[in-house]
């Protein structure tokens, strides 16, 4: 038991001693901090936005007659609007459908994620209107074709008097020829 005695003084003394304070003339090792890991040192940051969709200002080729548009969105929004020649007032305006060349020319509001985004917006319009009509099954009517080659933003504008034609098969006209281009849908 004297052997074990020293032994056991011995451990206790070591550990009174690593657990004292140290003194005042003692030098402290400076406390490390964390290292910093890649993710803590990049600010957070949140995702990007993505743009809102617009309409650019010039598309397509704007060569030849100028007419002026004014997009009109119906309850059934098949039809685009109503297009007269620019000399002209909005008094000769009429009802039409656009339609595009795929691949080539776009409609205004194909630029937008909301087809009604352009409702009330006036285009200068480039294109010629087709010997022919287009059938709108929405209404039941054949309305007036206008191939677009390109357009200019003009702006918002203030609704027109103007009614589109109402469905009735006393106003169905027949196609004179087929057009050339069969077009995208009408309707978004």
């Amino acid at each position: 038991m004297k052997s074990i005695l020293p032994l056991t003084l011995l451990i206790l003394s070591a550990l009174t001693v690593t657990a004292q304070e140290p003194a005042a003339n003692d030098e402290q090792m400076p406390i490390a901090e964390p290292a910093e890991t890649p993710a803590d040192s990049q600010p957070i940051t949140p995702k990007p936005t993505p743009k809102p969709k617009v309409i650019p200002q010039t598309w397509g080729d704007r060569t030849g007659p100028v007419y002026i548009g004014h997009r009109t969105v119906t309850e059934r929004h098949t039809e685009w609007g109503w297009v007269w020649p620019e000399k002209d007032n909005s008094r000769k305006a009429r009802w039409i459908m656009i339609q595009e060349i795929p691949g080539q020319t776009k409609i205004p509001g194909r630029f937008l994620d909301n087809p009604k985004g352009d409702d009330h917006y006036e285009y200068k319009l480039y294109g010629e209107f087709l010997p022919c009509q287009g059938y709108d099954p929405n209404y039941d009517l054949y309305v007036d074709v206008f191939r677009i080659k390109g357009f200019e933003v003009i702006g918002k504008a203030d609704p027109l008097e103007l009614r589109p034609p109402t469905t009735s098969s006393g106003n169905k006209k027949r196609p004179l020829i087929a057009p050339r281009h069969r077009s995208i849908d009408y309707d978004y």
